[in-house]
């Protein structure tokens, strides 16, 4: 029997799908105008946007940390599966560039390059990603379930320390860091995503907590904000690289509203709850094809002679790259073998 899937992680997968789609379309979109509106609104929605794979490893957090599994059932489930998925859409991306837009010669060995590298296709870097915090998986859980509530803290004070606090401090000092934790970012997700959902009280959730942490999302967003547009101030170039930079606050401030949100709508209708599961489920297929749908957008403008070049058009896009997706992953998960893997 399978279990039921949990409503405000299905809403924040789906929210986290826009935030890469986006992310992919309209990232830097900000630099072809001066406009003062849509340079604010599409710098905004790049720098929210980019917590979309961090929302994923927090959600992964949330729901494989702290499960029971051993690593016979974690290796064949769950790592066999993306090895089958990078696989088997690393070949397709293969074959398409080989006999579809004709942008490489058919070469076997190239192919199994490519399977191993993962050099195919930028956005497959998630694939790549995913399967490492899965080889860890069960030492990951043993960390989880043998540290105590002072120990978790203890963590989360190093994780908002070095990840957080530093990263600002060294714009101010204008000095690199000498001490660092070393701990992957992903894996940092991973605990933080499990800390919010599993131990955070209904009480920790209240309106005053809920309303200073979405006065902070406007806060970080506005401080990447004026860190990427002061050197355009003062003549310069956008700091672009300054766009993730609160990234990891970012994701947190909207995991934690969202998960608070869910306490507040307890009685949503049932119909409601069957269609974001059935769109959340297929979140992973369509991030599988996006870039498939993307080229379409452009092939379809470019018919019209219009190009996908500011804010209108991205956030019109990415909402019919995703509306295009949701049914054609639905309909593919019909297949056995397509159901197993997306």
């Amino acid at each position: 029997m399978k279990k039921k899937k949990v409503i405000h992680l299905e809403v924040i997968r789906i929210f986290a799908l826009f935030c890469i789609v986006y992310n992919h379309i309209g990232y830097v979109i900000f630099m072809n105008t001066e406009n003062i509106l849509k340079v604010t609104v599409s710098l905004a929605l790049s720098i929210l946007c980019k917590i979309g794979v961090p929302l994923f490893f927090m959600i992964s957090g949330a729901l494989l940390l702290g499960r029971e599994e051993t690593w016979k059932e974690v290796y064949k489930k769950r790592v066999l599966r993306i090895v089958e998925v990078i696989v088997l859409f690393t070949a397709l991306r293969f074959f398409y560039e080989c006999y579809v837009i004709r942008t490489r010669p058919f070469s076997s060995v190239q192919l199994v390059k490519s399977i191993l590298t993962g050099n195919i296709l930028h956005p497959y870097w998630f694939l790549y990603a995913y399967l490492s915090i899965l080889l860890l998986l069960p030492i990951l859980r043993i960390i989880i379930k043998n540290l105590d509530e002072q120990g978790m803290k203890n963590l989360l004070l190093l994780i908002v320390i070095f990840f957080m606090i530093i990263p600002l401090k060294a714009l101010v000092v204008k000095q690199e860091w000498q001490v660092s934790l070393i701990l992957d970012e992903k894996i940092c997700y991973m605990f933080l995503g499990y800390f919010i959902e599993h131990k955070l009280q209904k009480s920790d959730f209240s309106l005053r907590n809920m309303t200073l942490a979405l006065g902070g999302t406007f806060a970080g967003i506005f401080i990447s904000f004026w860190l990427v547009v002061k050197p355009h101030i003062n003549g310069g170039e956008y700091a672009a690289e300054m766009i993730p930079l609160l990234s990891m606050f970012l994701a947190c401030m909207i995991f934690y509203l969202l998960r608070g949100a869910s306490f507040r709508f307890t009685d949503m209708n049932v119909k409601i709850e069957e269609l974001i599961t059935a769109i959340g489920s297929c979140v992973f297929g369509v991030y599988l094809i996006e870039d498939y749908l993307r080229a379409i957008m452009v092939w379809l403008y470019g018919r019209r002679g219009l190009y996908i070049d500011d804010v209108n058009s991205c956030v019109l896009s990415t909402v019919i790259v995703v509306l295009m997706g949701i049914p054609i992953v639905y309909f593919l998960k019909k297949l056995p073998i397509i159901k197993k893997l997306i």
